[in-house]
């Protein structure tokens, strides 16, 4: 029997096929492929894949976190239209907005992982990870 606190959240998968079915990208400055998940802000992909395996086995072991466009704490759904893919990195970095317009730019404004200004992301996240 579940809990009241326990909560049913979609899968990655179900999340990316939201986004895939509207195809809306507004908040990739990478591109996204839906056939090969990554994070829907930097770009970042595990670089170990089972290629034999199907989409939704892929997007279930992609290490991506199922993150909120809108907080929970300010009225936001755990439904997919409210829901995005980040690797650790990007959403640690996101802030906590309640217009989702400010959670998509936020994640357009995230450099990918090849370019310049990522390796500064990426040491900031260490460094809140050490201090925790």
């Amino acid at each position: 029997m579940m809990s009241r606190q326990q909560r049913t959240m979609p899968t990655r998968h179900e999340i990316a096929r939201y986004w895939l079915e509207r195809k809306e990208a507004s908040w990739s400055s990478h591109g996204w492929d839906y056939g090969e998940p990554a994070c829907m802000a930097c770009g970042w992909w595990k670089e170990e894949w089972d290629e034999e395996s199907t989409i939704p086995k892929k997007w279930a072991a992609s290490g991506l976190n199922r993150c909120h466009i809108v907080p929970r704490f300010m009225g936001g759904s755990d439904l997919c239209e409210n829901l995005v893919l980040m690797c650790d990195v990007c959403h640690s970095g996101q802030p906590d907005y309640l217009d989702p317009a400010d959670t998509f730019a936020y994640m357009r404004s995230v450099p990918g992982r090849m370019a310049a200004g990522f390796a500064e992301l990426l040491a900031a996240y260490a460094a809140a990870k050490a201090a925790a």
